[in-house]
């Protein structure tokens, strides 16, 4: 979330957030909405070609969400959804943003990452979602998440690196699930 800079702390972003959130904010999960996430995210690219500050992206995919859908009806599977979000929302840093892309996808966008530690906060996401649980009629339901982690290159739009995230996730996914991949520079 934005603050440094802006002189926007994360409580007063949020609350900006919410007093725009039919066009910012995702009603469901309470991130970014995908319109608000690519223009931050430009916003911090071109910041990035003048202060050469590194820039990560990562992007989620909830494994399995549609068989929670099935076992457990989709009012289930949005509070799966609500609480990835709340993993997410809750455990990125100051300066970070997170979003969902699409239906049971995330992006989160790392400022002043580098490739070591991106894939360590890649890792520390999936971790922290893969233990999370909802209790449903005395069972925990869980999900994990596939995660594609690249870092942003000079002069790059947001469709390119967003798609370099995208493509790192679908490795993850084709490499048996609940995995981070590493699209390195």
């Amino acid at each position: 979330m934005p603050s440094g800079k802006s002189g926007f702390s994360k409580e007063v972003f949020q609350k900006m957030l919410k007093l725009d959130g039919a066009a910012s904010l995702d009603p469901l999960t309470g991130t970014a909405r995908k319109k608000y996430l690519e223009t931050w995210l430009r916003s911090r690219l071109e910041e990035r070609q003048k202060s050469q500050r590194p820039l990560g992206v990562l992007s989620f995919d909830l494994d399995h969400l549609k068989k929670v859908n099935y076992l457990h009806g989709h009012k289930i599977g949005d509070q799966v959804l609500q609480m990835v979000a709340g993993t997410l929302i809750n455990n990125i840093g100051a300066l970070d943003l997170v979003g969902r892309w699409a239906g049971q996808e995330f992006i989160l966008i790392i400022s002043n990452a580098d490739p070591a530690n991106l894939f360590a906060i890649a890792e520390k996401f999936r971790k922290l979602i893969s233990i999370s649980q909802l209790m449903v009629e005395g069972s925990a339901v869980s999900v994990t998440v596939s995660v594609g982690a690249t870092m942003s290159r000079q002069d790059d739009a947001v469709e390119a690196v967003i798609g370099r995230a995208h493509q790192a996730m679908e490795k993850s996914k084709a490499a048996g699930r609940n995995c981070v991949t590493l699209d390195c520079c």
